[in-house]
């Protein structure tokens, strides 16, 4: 036998034993299921849809009853279709037809929705139906004695915030400038006897002005307090001291319904509110 014959049948061999081997997992694409999967399983603890979805839950949607007819076909339930859109809004889609895309592709959007596909009209409809009410959503009363639901509201509300820089910069009127974002946090050392502090948002600009963005929830429009007006000072004090900047950094708030007049509000450079960060953009 030929020494190239016998590599021939050697290699031979070796693919037959890898072909024996390998095995690929079945996936049979109407597959019947006796025990259906719940969709949430695949949906993180954590993931904000669950806090969107939370948060709507517990809003008081009765305003939104007059603004349907009791006569004719029954229509998508307000709570869902809100849920969709804000949690839509806070992924920067504003499409209608890029909703009722995600509504059939996208488990978050499936979840939150309940298997309902109602398509790019009806979703447009109730947008514009319900619109006033939907630059105040974040100004509901919650009657809960729990704090946890406060802090999701916090939460969320940040959430969407720092999820709409564009927004904010074209609040600001800052659109067409070059700038840098990113998160301010202070961790003293053992012997700092500075307190720790941070901001969530500071936005550099390249005319050297720095916004120290301040996200504060709020049910009402908000007023600054003595107390939260030192706080916030010194905290504007501390980021200039460990920066060095302290020239052009100025103080930015974003509240739901925007801030109160008062003896500490001319602490605050400039303000924006909910319906800056649902503002169409030119």
């Amino acid at each position: 036998m030929s020494k190239s014959f016998s590599n021939f049948v050697t290699i031979n061999k070796i693919n037959k034993i890898i072909s024996a081997k390998l095995h690929f997992r079945p996936h049979i694409n109407n597959q019947l299921v006796l025990f259906p999967q719940r969709i949430d399983e695949d949906i993180a603890p954590n993931d904000p849809v669950r806090l969107v979805n939370s948060v709507v839950d517990g809003l008081d949607l009765e305003r939104f009853r007059k603004l349907y007819r009791e006569r004719g076909r029954s229509p998508y339930h307000p709570r869902m279709m809100l849920k969709v859109i804000i949690y839509a809004y806070m992924n920067n889609i504003y499409s209608c037809r890029r909703i009722e895309q995600s509504l059939k592709r996208d488990i978050h959007y499936i979840w939150l929705a309940g298997y309902e596909k109602p398509d790019f009209i009806t979703i447009n409809r109730f947008r514009n139906r319900v619109k006033d009410e939907i630059d105040n959503v974040f100004t509901r009363q919650h009657h809960f004695a729990d704090r946890a639901v406060e802090v999701w509201e916090g939460f969320t509300f940040e959430e969407v915030c720092l999820r709409h820089l564009p927004h904010i910069k074209y609040g600001l009127g800052i659109s067409g400038i070059p700038t840098e974002a990113s998160a301010w946090r202070f961790v003293p050392r053992k012997d700092d006897k500075r307190k720790g502090a941070q901001f969530d948002l500071v936005i550099k600009r390249v005319d050297k002005i720095v916004h120290l963005v301040e996200m504060k929830f709020a049910a009402n429009v908000y007023s600054i307090n003595k107390d939260y007006a030192q706080r916030l000072s010194e905290r504007k004090d501390l980021f200039s001291q460990v920066t060095g900047i302290s020239r052009g950094a100025v103080i930015t708030m974003i509240t739901p319904k925007g801030l109160a007049e008062g003896k500490h509000s001319s602490l605050v450079h400039s303000q924006l509110t909910a319906r800056h960060l649902f503002a169409q953009l030119d």
